[in-house]
């Protein structure tokens, strides 16, 4: 790292802590960084005339001066060494910036720069455990009950986060079509004729399998009031709505007899949850299917 400040900066490099780090790396993105890496002895007094530049280094906690580029720059390298930021995107933006200013050395640095791999589901898994063990520890220490409900209350939510993606779109726009795409099967109906007829829900399993959630009766009586039944769901209804929500679990083979809009009973489902062991639905990803 010290060569390539000596190479920009020349006699203009001032004394550094190599390994000084950013507080939050999230504050900034590629672009920004590219900016600040970008800056050498030719252009910085350009950069700290530009009020836009200014604001970027006070982004960071840092004035507009000489030191502060430069130490922007040596928090810049160490945060692309550790892998916070994709080294690819960062020479991209270099590129563009090519045009302003000499860039070639610092790119070249940035091409041989040897990068760790920054893995943010780790981290995400160790700082879940260390607020677990925090809640126990209050837990334990704490004598009213009240509080310790809240505290199971609150760690049972976070032990059950998950990410929903909804896809979206008009009628017959192809969106199970898609799903089934990255289910690499044939599993959700689709047709020239709009097709789906209820929420979908799709989520991790190592089982294929399906659930129907049927309406309760309370839920159904509201319904009612707005829908002419045919006889055969008049007596399909008695088979499947309860005062407790029924609840099917049925076979992917079978999903299509239950979810397509040409068979009456869909009329009566509330929502499918569909469990399929996709990698990516791992870890709380459900991806939904709207009608």
């Amino acid at each position: 790292m010290l060569e390539i400040l000596q190479k920009i900066w020349k006699k203009h490099l001032l004394y550094l802590d190599l390994s000084s780090n950013f507080n939050d790396t999230s504050l900034l993105d590629a672009s920004e960084l590219a900016i600040l890496l970008s800056a050498n002895a030719e252009n910085y007094e350009r950069y700290l005339s530009l009020k836009d530049f200014d604001c970027l280094l006070n982004k960071i906690d840092l004035r507009a001066d000489i030191y502060s580029i430069q130490l922007a720059q040596v928090m810049s390298i160490n945060s692309i060494k550790a892998g916070f930021f994709l080294k690819d995107d960062i020479i991209k933006a270099l590129e563009l910036l090519k045009n302003l200013s000499k860039q070639d050395d610092m790119i070249s640095f940035l091409k041989a720069l040897q990068t760790k791999t920054y893995d943010k589901k780790t981290e995400f898994n160790s700082s879940f455990n260390e607020l677990n063990k925090i809640n126990e520890k209050l837990a334990l220490l704490s004598k009213d009950e009240d509080i310790r409900q809240r505290l199971k209350l609150a760690k049972d939510k976070f032990a059950n986060t998950h990410f929903v993606v909804a896809i979206t779109g008009v009628m017959n726009a192809g969106k199970s079509s898609m799903l089934n795409a990255l289910l690499k099967n044939e599993i959700l109906g689709v047709s020239n004729i709009p097709e789906t007829a209820n929420l979908t829900v799709l989520k991790y399993d190592e089982k294929s399998r399906a659930s129907i959630y049927f309406w309760s009766k309370k839920e159904w009586q509201s319904i009612l009031s707005s829908l002419a039944l045919s006889d055969f769901l008049q007596e399909e209804s008695k088979l499947y709505i309860k005062d407790e929500a029924v609840i099917k679990d049925i076979s992917l083979q079978e999903l299509k007899n239950f979810s397509s809009a040409k068979n009456q009973i869909s009329a009566l489902i509330k929502k499918i949850e569909l469990f399929y062991p996709l990698d990516f639905l791992k870890d709380g990803i459900e991806i939904v299917d709207t009608p």
